[in-house]
């Protein structure tokens, strides 16, 4: 029986070509090399981005780059939105909504619209006809950026949607709706089970070892405390922290402003900048442990997330220790867990050890279930019921 593979337009708040992919990159990427016809848009540019290298490296016009199975919309200057005028940015609106979806369909042809973010439930109406789905990669009402006019959005996202998915249970809970089906966030398999082999990068090669590594956005959601009070505790140990550094949000907290600053002090913890997800393997396989050190305290929507490293790090095979936020709790058989800087010093001193015989005997984990391929499957078999309902 052959399924209707229906064009699938998609919306979420980053621009598709960064060096780390998220899970919409994962998932869309695959989706079209299966056929799916997919764009892609961070949503239309807006006025007061006018003098940021963004707006100065736009086109005039909308566009588009073919790249990765998927049509990537490159929102023009001309067509910019202005929310200080309504009306002409309601037409914006329109004009970018219906661009991106004549990339993929035609102008009556049902499509399948998936929201990322419900900053864009505005978009909807100028793409129907249409069937919704909504994906929450996040606790969206614990984000600073949090508004009534959002949480409107969201509500009125929910109702319209045919299909609502989540990355973890704690933010399908977080939604107050039901049904909400769990897609966690799984990994390049084939890029991660053979990490250890790969030749150490420049950068990595002079750091002594034991070496603890994250690798990953490096803002509020990481325990910078937890790291600034082991480093001081066991200098002999060296942190590698490979990914993006948020100053702006780590700043604009004291203490996490604070630990920051005794981080980037210590001579045995390493920042080594954002790296193209085609050169993390190699980070990753050429630690002694792999950390998952998020915050497991407060609030923050930070405790909600289901890390996109969490089966990366597992496919490698080697030790991977995390403080206890929920979905990783789920993995204790395959992970080490610790909730305060002395137990995390413990785990880590009986992984070096004596715990990598022990690490590998008790680890069962089959990386091909948690395959960014094997859950894209799952996606399109949701679809699939979409166009049948």
């Amino acid at each position: 029986m052959t399924h209707l593979k229906s064009p699938i337009v998609a919306f979420a708040h980053h621009p598709w070509h960064e060096p780390e992919w998220m899970n919409r990159q994962q998932l869309l990427s695959r989706l079209g090399k299966r056929g799916w016809p997919v764009a892609y848009s961070y949503g239309a540019l807006d006025w007061w981005q006018r003098g940021s290298k963004q707006w100065q490296t736009s086109p005039w016009f909308n566009g588009y780059i073919k790249r990765d199975h998927i049509y990537d919309i490159q929102p023009g200057r001309k067509g910019a939105r202005w929310q200080r005028f309504p009306a002409y940015d309601r037409f914006a609106t329109y004009r970018h909504a219906r661009y991106v979806r004549s990339t993929v369909s035609q102008p009556e042809q049902r499509i399948i619209v998936m929201i990322f973010d419900p900053q864009f439930f505005p978009y909807i109406e100028y793409l129907e006809p249409c069937d919704v789905v909504f994906h929450a990669y996040d606790v969206f009402t614990g984000q600073p950026s949090w508004s009534d006019r959002k949480a409107e959005w969201q509500t009125a996202l929910l109702a319209k949607a045919k299909l609502v998915t989540a990355s973890s249970e704690a933010i399908a809970r977080s939604l107050n709706h039901e049904p909400v089906i769990v897609l966690p966030n799984g990994a390049d398999v084939d890029a991660f089970l053979n990490a250890t082999s790969l030749p150490e990068p420049e950068d990595l090669a002079p750091i002594p070892h034991p070496r603890i590594g994250y690798v990953g956005a490096i803002n509020r959601k990481v325990d910078l405390k937890l790291i600034a009070e082991i480093a001081a505790q066991k200098p002999e140990w060296h942190w590698v922290l490979v990914g993006r550094i948020d100053r702006s949000a780590l700043l604009s907290d004291p203490e996490m402003a604070e630990y920051l600053a005794q981080c980037e002090q210590f001579g045995n913890v390493h920042f080594l900048g954002q790296k193209d997800r085609r050169e993390v393997p190699a980070y990753v396989g050429n630690m002694d442990i792999n950390a998952m050190c998020y915050r497991a305290t407060g609030d923050g929507w930070w405790k909600a997330g289901y890390p996109l490293k969490l089966h990366e790090y597992l496919a490698t095979g080697l030790p991977v220790i995390s403080t206890p936020i929920e979905s990783v709790i789920n993995y204790s058989a395959n992970i080490h867990i610790a909730d305060d800087y002395q137990k995390m010093i413990k785990e880590i001193t009986t992984i070096l050890n004596d715990g990598f015989a022990k690490h590998n005997e008790l680890s069962k984990y089959d990386a091909s279930k948690y395959s960014w391929d094997t859950l894209v499957i799952k996606l399109e078999k949701l679809f699939f019921n979409i166009n049948k309902s």
